[in-house]
């Protein structure tokens, strides 16, 4: 048995070095760019070695998909477990989705452009179904969020919970990919940081659905 989970320990250490490597090399270089021969040379595995974890290089990118957001969901969790009330809730689950596109940037971004489509999802790889349950889990989470400012009395009663998550969901998205790619040019034309201005857009955003704005 302690073979056995020696063997379980190393085989999940090898696979987190792997995908660090490929998440990294995935930024520098672009995922297109990105060959399995780069990631081998980068985390000093063979390509034997990375296809026994990996069926591919898409599954890896999927593999570092999920971990993002599983990271997202477990965060945002412990802030609906152990912040109140809504107002620091929804500020601590804006500084968590400001750190996954920080972190986390393959996951969001493959997040962010993906379309979908018709899909069989019984016949789905493992790791995707994963994702879209990361990804309803989240979900769920942010119509919790939602509910319970209804029942503190700052959220309209009127609001559509899970229709308001995905448009919070895209206004906090495009937000603060506006602000990693205009930072510099934000910061000189309002004489202001690029967290002020986030946390302005932020306030924004959640003002839409609130009794009292912030």
């Amino acid at each position: 048995m302690a073979r056995e989970n020696k063997k379980k320990e190393i085989a999940e250490l090898n696979r987190k070095l792997i995908l660090e490597s490929a998440a990294k090399l995935f930024v520098e270089k672009g995922y297109e760019s990105t060959t399995i021969d780069d990631i081998s040379k980068d985390c000093e595995f063979s390509r034997r070695t990375i296809y026994a974890y990996f069926q591919s290089k898409e599954t890896i990118m999927q593999h570092i998909v999920l971990n993002g957001l599983e990271k997202l969901k477990n965060r945002i969790a412990e802030i609906l477990e152990g912040i109140k009330p809504f107002v620091k809730r929804y500020a601590a689950i804006c500084e968590a989705m400001v750190d996954y596109h920080l972190k986390n940037p393959n996951s969001a971004n493959q997040v962010n452009a993906f379309k979908p489509g018709e899909m069989d999802f019984e016949t789905l790889p493992d790791v995707v179904k994963g994702i879209f349950k990361a990804g309803d889990d989240i979900n769920r989470l942010l119509v919790i969020l939602i509910e319970e400012g209804k029942e503190e009395g700052v959220v309209r009663e009127s609001t559509e919970s899970e229709k308001s998550i995905f448009i919070i969901w895209s206004g906090m998205t495009a937000l603060i990919e506006f602000v990693n790619n205009k930072g510099s040019f934000i910061s000189h034309q309002f004489q202001t940081t690029t967290e002020d201005f986030l946390r302005y857009g932020f306030n924004q955003i959640i003002n839409s659905i609130l009794e009292v704005r912030i």
